[in-house]
């Protein structure tokens, strides 16, 4: 199709029409604001002043307010519960969001918003305005029934401005100010290893951040005993604490926190006491027992709780973190399967100067059998001055050498062996290794785990001296660098024209090679491509487009024939035969994969049409079509044979 004619079809599609906003969720907001005003005017929040407070300001949506509370059934009663130590609380208040994240019973925060520093108000609330209101998260204190009319007395000791705060986690039930920024944007989740200093507080009793009792710090030498709780936790020592996320070594709010974090990073977080006791071991860090140690040192067990419960009567804790160190430690599968650690940085941001697009890479690589979890020697090494492969006999003779002296300082170094070069998404490695080697960055070096089977070598012809199909693999890889190709529509039309050039070649040395699976895979990236092109300039550009697109889905044609598919194959020349309706090579496969679908005539027809279209290869179509009818009248007589002993045996 010319360019012009390209550019009169768009002109013959109706006109865009003009999208109206969506004003239901604002109707819904305004009507949720209507029937509050209408309940506050009906008295379902009574409030009195008891102290007016000091200064003017008050609190706004978003702000972080600490406040202490007193719920009593009846005004002037005793409280039933309390934040307050006199009236047999913890002695720490409460601290939420206005309006945000884990939010407080809608009494609280519409009092509260009024209210100003040091202030006191009482309150009557009626069960739908206190923890049965459909916001609040919120949970109530253990001997409060919740169904009845409830009295409040609240005490605003201070608030966090909003900019400051933000609420973060599962369900946004932890509240997050940052104290330092880090520097960088990657963030932990299981089963990172990370390296933290934590202190751990109950909230001033004040409202001051940071200045509660210390519960646990590994800041200090020792540990304050946590009060009306029997564990006194483990001394600091001035020591931080290194471990496996998704291991039960840290507490849930621990964990939903420092997803929250980068490297380097120092913040305060307000966590729900129950989100600090122990947690269980998450089987996705665990792994599967043949990929041996797994993420770390600890084969994949589930550890004690590295930090004290709450106390026991304490509502939330006050965690000022730091991030010291992180490890990126993936499960690439998804089921343990694949397990992937950092062991030295590279150069880049994970996942922006990633090759996470099948390109050229070069690596350093080492690897060994993993039986039964235990480790053999390097049979394979990339850097073996006599040769990658050894036998297990000799390369138990190089075991003195750890990861740091086998992999290349970050600066080079003399004569340093040549890396591997290969195409990812060819198959030319294991699938476990090219999806580690994808989410590396250039002059980063890991460990990766490969439970056996399909990610590992299994009966792979080019598996190390050693390996036998069953065996896992432990791989130790360097990433040198790729070949970066910038984003498909951001390249100018010779550096698209470039690029197919390059990944068909690539492609069509896999398809001599008799790859044709993984031929296959090429040519769908760049028909992939191709298809998303919409800004041509002129009509040689989408003439040369054109000829790209029927060169490739032949291509794929006959990958498909060779795979035994040929619907597939029928499917690509189709594609061909849009652009190019006479296309002999085009007919002639179709011909051949309708003939192996059993469509004799039609396989027939196009055959001869091949050879009308091109003469020159008249002959190849006539000694197909003869092998074409001569099985179409095998498949004619074997029918009749079956039907007719199927009639006899009647």
């Amino acid at each position: 199709m010319k360019l012009g004619d390209y550019l009169q079809q768009l002109r013959s599609y109706p006109a865009e029409q003009l999208i109206q906003p969506d004003l239901k969720q604002n109707r819904q907001q305004q009507d949720k604001k209507l029937r509050e005003d209408q309940d506050l005017a009906s008295g379902a929040v009574l409030q009195a002043v008891v102290s007016e407070g000091e200064g003017d300001a008050t609190p706004k949506e978003g702000d972080l307010v600490y406040v202490h509370v007193d719920v009593a059934e009846e005004e002037g009663s005793d409280p039933v519960w309390s934040t307050r130590a006199a009236a047999g609380g913890y002695g720490s208040p409460l601290a939420f969001i206005l309006g945000k994240g884990h939010r407080a019973p809608r009494a609280w925060e519409v009092a509260l918003l009024g209210m100003r520093k040091g202030g006191t108000c009482a309150l009557r609330v009626r069960p739908s305005y206190g923890w049965h209101h459909p916001d609040c998260k919120l949970a109530a204190p253990p001997g409060v029934d919740t169904r009845t009319t409830l009295a409040f007395t609240l005490t605003l000791l201070g608030w966090t401005p909003a900019d400051q705060v933000r609420p973060v986690g599962l369900n946004h039930s932890l509240a997050k100010v940052l104290l330092s920024e880090g520097g960088s944007w990657e963030s932990a989740r299981p089963p990172f290893e990370v390296t933290l200093h934590i202190t751990l507080r109950a909230l001033a009793y004040d409202g001051i951040p940071q200045t509660g009792k210390v519960l646990y710090s590994t800041t200090t030498g020792s540990t304050a005993a946590t009060s009306g709780s029997s564990s006194t936790g483990a001394a600091g020592g001035g020591k931080p604490i290194t471990c496996v996320m998704g291991q039960g070594s840290l507490p849930a709010g621990i964990e939903e926190a420092l997803g929250h974090m980068c490297r380097g990073e120092r913040s305060l977080f307000i966590i729900p006491a129950p989100e600090m006791q122990p947690a269980a071991s998450s089987s996705a860090a665990e792994g599967p027992s043949e990929v041996g140690q797994g993420a770390g040192s600890s084969g994949g067990q589930a550890h004690a709780c590295l930090l004290p419960p709450p106390p026991a009567k304490a509502m939330q804790v006050e965690a000022e973190v730091e991030l010291v160190g992180l490890v990126q430690v993936r499960d690439m599968s998804g089921m343990g399967e694949v397990l992937k650690r950092r062991l030295r940085d590279g150069n880049g941001e994970f996942p922006i100067d990633c090759a996470l697009e099948d390109t050229t890479v070069r690596y350093h690589a080492r690897a060994r059998r993993l039986r039964g979890g235990v480790p053999g020697p390097w049979t394979l090494d990339t850097r073996r001055p006599s040769g990658a492969h050894a036998s297990e006999e000799q390369a138990a003779q190089e075991e003195a050498r750890d990861a740091d002296a086998w992999a290349t300082p970050p600066g080079g170094e003399q004569g340093a062996p040549t890396p591997v070069e290969l195409d990812t998404g060819c198959g030319e490695a294991p699938e476990g290794l090219e999806m580690a080697v994808k989410l590396m960055v250039p002059g980063e070096v890991a460990r990766v785990w490969c439970a056996p089977g399909r990610y590992a070598y299994s009966d792979r012809a080019d598996a190390p001296p050693g390996f036998a199909p069953g065996d896992g693999c432990e791989w130790e890889v360097e990433l040198v660098g790729f070949d970066k190709e910038g984003h498909w529509q951001v390249m100018s039309f010779e550096e698209r024209f470039a690029l197919v050039e390059r990944v068909k070649a690539k492609a069509n040395e896999l398809v001599r090679g008799g790859k044709h699976a993984y031929a296959r895979a090429r040519y769908e990236r760049i028909a992939r491509l191709m298809d998303t092109t919409r800004d041509w300039e002129d009509d040689d550009q989408v003439t040369r487009m054109a000829g790209y697109q029927v060169a490739v889905s032949l291509n794929l044609a006959l990958c498909a024939h060779a795979l035994g598919d040929p619907m597939a194959a029928v499917h690509h020349c189709n594609k061909a035969l849009e652009i190019e309706p006479s296309n002999a090579k085009a007919l002639f496969r179709r011909g051949r994969a309708l003939a192996a679908k059993g469509d004799w005539d039609d396989a027939v027809a196009d055959l001869e049409a091949a050879a009308q279209a091109d003469p020159t290869i008249g002959g190849e179509v006539e000694r197909e079509a003869a092998a074409v009818k001569a099985r179409a009248k095998a498949a004619e007589s074997k029918q009749k044979a079956t039907f007719k002993n199927f009639f006899d045996r009647g």
